[in-house]
């Protein structure tokens, strides 16, 4: 874009919106304009997510706390 041009002289470029985030699963080479459409997989494991939702939280820690000093051996 150029604020001071007064004819056009089919210069312009169409801005392409997509994702930009080139690890995201639907990352759009093109796209030179981010929308927000990115999509980000989910780690295949998160360490201390005990009941795999996801999240860190409450529920991680009371499994957590339920064998708490088990003996392994």
């Amino acid at each position: 874009y150029d604020s001071g041009a007064n004819t056009d002289d089919d210069t312009c470029i169409d801005a392409v919106y997509g994702c930009t985030y080139s690890t995201a699963e639907n990352y759009n080479a093109s796209a030179d304009i981010d929308d927000g459409s990115c999509i980000i997989a989910a780690p295949a494991s998160c360490a201390g997510d005990f009941n795999d939702d996801t999240t860190i939280n409450a529920a991680d820690l009371l499994q957590f706390l339920a064998v708490f000093g088990t003996d392994c051996n």
